[in-house]
């Protein structure tokens, strides 16, 4: 089995949605997996839900898509 390295997850927002987005990739830079998550704005809107409530959501967004990302390149055989 391959040795599968995770490259940071990035965010972004896109029109309405929070985006998360993981890649999971070979030691030799091959990208084996991605993942994307989207939530509405409003769940990580600090006005809303308060500064610690973005900072663990946007948290367990990142170690989640990771997992996924992962998850996908195992499913497809690396």
């Amino acid at each position: 089995m391959a040795d599968i390295l995770m490259s940071r997850a990035t965010d972004a927002i896109d029109a309405d949605e929070y985006v998360a987005t993981g890649v999971a990739r070979l030691r030799s830079g091959q990208e084996v997996g991605r993942a994307e998550l989207r939530v509405p704005i409003i769940a990580i809107d600090e006005s809303v839900v308060g500064k610690s409530e973005a900072t663990a959501l946007k948290a367990a967004l990142e170690v989640a898509v990771q997992a996924l990302a992962k998850a996908n390149a195992r499913g497809a055989g690396y």
